[in-house]
């Protein structure tokens, strides 16, 4: 087989299954022998779940598939891409608010700003508990944020942890 590489994580596949994420290998529709890959998803919701380390692409297309997904599990990689990518879009908003010095702005937000923070409330909560199921812990987990810098540390801890390698009680690995 030709380098083929895994969608769901990017790593090169030889075989039926993905050695990094576990995908199965399943052949193309029309009977093509372009190898597509179906990622593995959630017995009762049937949303795609975040499995093994995905690339950056597929983690920003899994954020927005799962936008209101509180169920299930996400990689760190799905976090920390998703992070990323709104980290991004917030300085790229700033900008547009308030010019060149947008990024040191710290008078108020504008409308861009406000509008992006709105807009990527829900799925950068609901990422950020599929994450902590991910290791085992639950999404109430989220309110340590309100106990001041022990709580933000406590979280971040949390969120940059390995994941459980077997699964838990918040659904399949």
């Amino acid at each position: 087989m030709a380098n083929t590489y895994c969608v769901n994580c990017g790593e090169a596949v030889e075989g039926a299954f993905c050695s990094a994420c576990g995908a199965p290998v399943t052949a193309g529709a029309g009977g093509s022998s372009k190898p597509t890959f179906s990622a593995p998803t959630n017995g009762n919701s049937g949303k795609t779940l975040q499995t093994g380390r995905l690339s950056y692409r597929a983690a920003i297309k899994s954020f927005f598939a799962n936008y209101v997904n509180f169920e299930g599990r996400a990689s760190l990689s799905a976090f920390w891409y998703a992070t990323l990518f709104f980290t991004f879009v917030s300085i790229v908003a700033t900008n547009l608010d308030h010019g060149s010095h947008g990024l040191f702005a710290v008078v108020d937000s504008g409308p861009i700003t406000n509008l992006v923070t709105l807009a990527f409330l829900l799925p950068n909560l609901s990422v950020a508990i599929r994450r902590l199921h991910d290791i085992g812990r639950s999404g109430h987990s989220l309110w340590f944020v309100l106990s001041p810098l022990v709580g933000w540390i406590q979280l971040i801890v949390w969120l940059a942890s390995k994941s459980e390698p077997a699964d838990n009680r918040f659904g399949p690995r």
